[in-house]
């Protein structure tokens, strides 16, 4: 059959251009058993990455499609808040199959990473937190050039209820030093750098900040005693028991120890109140910023509440400590 040549080159146009979008365009398609609809979520801490996507779910399949410059981690969400990792990779098809009344055992395939990860997700299924991260670390040690690695960190280590940092930290220098070139790995990186570097055996870094008072404190205002700096807001969860608990902990070590109190409140209305009711002691901050706070990015802070021990020395002892254990942390560290 004759075609008109600027017919062929039009053709040729939209060939090339398909294939390019191709390349740029990360594919997810799932199957799931004992599953007819429902919806799911994918989101990613990649910088492209801007908002929750949802996914539709129709006779136990979905297929999702999105535009990305690079290899990534996807998170998908399922509504019981479990979750399920898959490195996508632009210009490949990625697949999801499994159990819907078992999400801890889906395997993903479709690349060397994805079997890797999936592999190593059934080989700890099993194992208690400890454990897995015991494995982690094993993982990647052995895999430090594998997205596979960088998810597991993610997922696993990242998400603990207490954090290694040094162990962290040694897994990104190994990662780093594997793929030195990875956007992903450097972006992550960065943006973990002061939680890495806060941490126990550091200096507590250099800061400034003005009280709801008024005055202006700095590392010189706590020179030569114990510090606790404590992260709080009234929007947290049970906001007022840990400022109880903090209260009487720092209470049970006398004048050894100096608080310093960060309120991520946006507004300094309701967290002056809070201190007035409360009675709260110390020094108390506000400065209206939320998470977006100079202090927050400084101290590395990943949670409220949370807080941070500091020598007379002006280094790190613990951060984190659970509300529990804060008291009796305080009375056997501050002598």
């Amino acid at each position: 059959m004759y075609r008109h040549p600027l017919f062929l080159l039009f053709l040729s146009v939209l060939l090339m251009s398909a294939c390019s979008s191709d390349k740029n365009t990360i594919v997810i398609k799932g199957q799931f058993k004992n599953l007819k609809q429902g919806e799911l979520y994918a989101f990613s801490y990649s910088p492209e990455w801007d908002a929750f996507d949802t996914i539709r779910i129709d006779d136990g399949s979905f297929s999702f499609r999105k535009k990305v410059s690079d290899t990534t981690i996807v998170i998908l969400q399922y509504p019981n808040f479990m979750q399920t990792l898959v490195v996508a990779i632009p210009g490949k098809t990625i697949t999801v199959k499994g159990n819907a009344n078992n999400l801890s055992r889906i395997k993903v395939e479709g690349s060397e990473e994805n079997e890797q990860l999936s592999d190593f997700y059934q080989s700890i299924f099993k194992k208690d937190e400890q454990a897995k991260i015991a494995e982690a670390k094993k993982f990647v040690r052995s895999h430090p050039q594998s997205f596979a690695s960088l998810a597991v960190v993610q997922d696993l280590m990242l998400n603990s209820q207490e954090l290694d940092l040094k162990a962290i930290d040694e897994m990104y220098a190994l990662m780093l030093k594997a793929t030195p070139e990875r956007v992903q790995l450097r972006s992550q990186y960065a943006q973990l750098y002061s939680l890495l570097s806060v941490r126990p055996g550091k200096k507590l870094p250099a800061f400034s900040a003005r009280t709801l008072e008024g005055k202006l404190i700095n590392n010189a205002s706590f020179h030569g005693k114990w510090m606790l700096i404590s992260f709080w807001s009234t929007w947290g969860r049970d906001f007022y028991v840990p400022m109880s608990v903090t209260k009487k902990a720092v209470h049970s070590v006398g004048d050894k120890m100096q608080s310093l109190g960060i309120c991520l409140d946006l507004d300094t209305v309701s967290c002056a109140y809070q201190i007035k009711n409360d009675t709260l002691g110390g020094y108390q901050v506000c400065d209206r910023k939320g998470w977006d706070s100079p202090l927050v990015k400084a101290f590395g802070v990943r949670k409220v509440p949370g807080n941070i021990l500091v020598d007379r020395q002006g280094y790190i002892v613990a951060r984190d400590i659970p509300q529990e254990d804060l008291k009796a942390s305080l009375e056997k560290y501050v002598r």
